[in-house]
């Protein structure tokens, strides 16, 4: 049996020290993680969205969302 529990997931847009993975919520064939985006550089952060279809064999980013009124640091 293959050991489905370990699974890299990437941001479409992912850059250096964007945090992604600071917070994770798995709920069946959907994943959500976090990326508090770069403290020094005033970015609010964002919440990435990923669904599986097959099992878990593969995810795929259906959405990336942020706060339409989020400032820098905002927690």
């Amino acid at each position: 049996m293959e050991d489905v529990s370990r699974r890299a997931l990437t941001a479409a847009d992912a850059a250096a020290n964007d945090y992604f993975g600071i917070s994770v919520a798995i709920d069946g064939d959907t994943v959500v993680v976090g990326a508090a985006g770069c403290w020094n550089c005033g970015y609010t952060g964002w919440v990435y969205v990923f669904r599986t279809s097959d099992g878990g064999a593969t995810y795929n980013q259906v959405a990336k969302l942020t706060a339409a009124d989020g400032a820098a640091t905002e927690s």
